[in-house]
């Protein structure tokens, strides 16, 4: 284990303020409950000053507060020598053991209740599930920040003495190293350039939500309204544009309020500890990553963002469990410089040789364009028996469909040297990965029948973060890139993780 000026071999308690933490975490599921329950049952209808009712939101209240005293007094952390526990409960109690070994990531956050009280958050990433097994949500910053270099230290040690033969390690400290830092101007742009339709959506969803279970009470309201107004009925009309442009600028405000919330003074560096990223308004969140636990880097753009210069980047690291962007390190705008910073810390041989491109063949077009535009088109297009639209909706989603297919499937293509590869696919929305051979789990050649007698075949690349395929690559293409592969990762001798 090692060396630490923080003593954990004894059972601790979290910072006393956690009560306040814990109180307000039950408080808000509660409110959200009862909430539902009076709108449900009684509507507008429900007497707020009643005694009864008054009566038992206290009894409510109460109940919270005791339930968090408990909760605090039962949560106990400490360390042995090979692992990190946490015991809780108030009426059935649990002791989760996680091995050093296991755990993935250490993070810490802080939202606005615990910024208030002076305290942060420390939640453990552990591999084998995408859920957060292990929080604490009360401890001073401090404490927090060396818990945090304990538990990845630690788990380190435990990993190197799994090694037979360590690779050599150099005893400088690394150099902090700034990649990317973004500023308020750049947090608008992202909220500008933000899949609209998502929020969109959100929006809608909230909107009608409210709105049904206050059908009875809006539309008792608006046919009194029209009935004692004759000229209200063409008012209303004249509204609804106004509605829908009110609609359109709340999508853009919504997106950007939440860009600046989620993402405000965000820092992504890298230092002797590690990848680290820092962003947050209201819940500030501090991402810690080895750098070693990096499998691979994916950026990504829209048409909207291409036209302000950004790219979404997305550092994936390794997981017995596949993560979707949302739970991987994401920085939502990179620019070029940005970008070139990020790609030349992590893989400096991109300069050290040229890269052999590998395109996919026509077949590929034509598929994509018979699977997603032609057939259905034709199922449109048979509705036209019985409604002559169909037949209009036919043609003009074939038009529309056929060329983006087709551009899918022409961008798609696989880059390679001596030590690493790149995947770019998709058109409209691209995507560009980069990965070191030996990070490679696996690699695989998948071929069928009909791919057979078109010398043809599918290169699945298996990495710890994930699988990715390069789809109907020339057979001989394909041997090439997947020989090479298993020769690299066979003779690999720097550890993937």
């Amino acid at each position: 284990m090692p060396n630490n000026e923080l003593d954990l071999s004894q059972p601790q308690r979290q910072s006393v303020v956690g009560v306040g933490v814990i109180f307000i975490k039950k408080l808000r599921r509660a409110v959200n409950v009862l909430l539902s329950i009076l709108v449900i049952q009684f509507g507008m209808k429900a007497d707020f000053t009643s005694f009864w009712l008054n009566g038992a939101i206290g009894l409510v209240f109460l109940g919270l507060l005791v339930a968090a005293v408990l909760t605090y007094r039962n949560f106990f952390f400490y360390a042995t020598e090979d692992s990190f526990i946490i015991e809780k409960g108030v009426l059935s109690k649990e002791r989760i053991t996680v091995p050093f070994e296991r755990i993935q990531t250490v993070n810490v956050n802080q939202n606005l209740i615990q910024r208030i009280l002076g305290v942060v958050g420390l939640n453990i990433d552990t591999a084998g599930s995408s859920a957060k097994e292990l929080e604490i949500a009360a401890l001073p910053k401090a404490m927090a920040k060396q818990i945090q270099s304990f538990l990845m230290e630690s788990k380190q040690a435990a990993v190197d003495e799994t090694i037979v033969e360590e690779e050599p390690n150099s005893t400088e400290k690394k150099e902090r190293k700034a990649l990317v830092r973004l500023t308020l101007k750049d947090l608008v742009k992202v909220g500008l350039t933000e899949n609209h339709l998502r929020t969109a959506g959100i929006l809608f969803a909230l909107i009608s939500g409210y709105f049904w279970q206050f059908q009875q009470y809006f539309e008792g309201y608006t046919n009194e309204v029209i009935e004692n107004n004759s000229n209200m009925l063409n008012s209303l009309i004249t509204m609804q544009s106004f509605i829908a442009l009110a609609f359109i600028l709340g999508i853009g405000i919504f997106s950007i309020i939440q860009a600046i919330l989620k993402f405000y003074g965000l820092r992504f560096y890298c230092d002797e500890e590690g990848v680290k990223l820092e962003s947050g308004l209201l819940k500030r969140v501090s991402y810690q990553i080895p750098e070693n636990k990096i499998q691979l880097i994916k950026w990504s753009t829209n048409p909207l963002r291409r036209l302000v210069g950004f790219k979404t980047v997305v550092v994936k690291q390794a997981s017995s469990v596949e993560l979707n962007d949302k739970l991987s390190i994401m920085i939502p705008a990179c620019n070029e410089l940005h970008l070139n910073r990020v790609l030349e810390n992590f893989f400096p041989e991109q300069a050290t040789s040229d890269f052999k491109t590998y395109s996919a063949q026509r077949w590929f077009c034509y598929q994509l364009v018979l699977l997603f535009a032609l057939l259905p088109a034709a199922l449109l297009a048979s509705l036209g028996i019985y409604e002559t639209p169909f037949f209009f909706i036919a043609i003009a989603w074939f038009l529309i469909a056929a060329p983006f297919s087709w551009m899918y499937a022409k961008r798609m293509r696989l880059e390679s040297n001596r030590e690493m590869l790149q995947l770019q696919r998709a058109w409209v929305f691209p995507q560009r990965i980069y990965l070191h051979y030996y990070k490679l789990q696996s690699v695989q050649l998948k071929q069928n029948v009909f791919q057979k007698r078109r010398g043809l075949a599918h290169l699945v690349l298996h990495t710890a973060a994930g699988s990715y395929q390069m789809w109907q690559m020339d057979e001989s293409e394909a041997l090439e890139i997947y020989n090479y592969a298993l020769y690299k990762i066979e003779t690999a001798e720097r550890s993937w993780m």
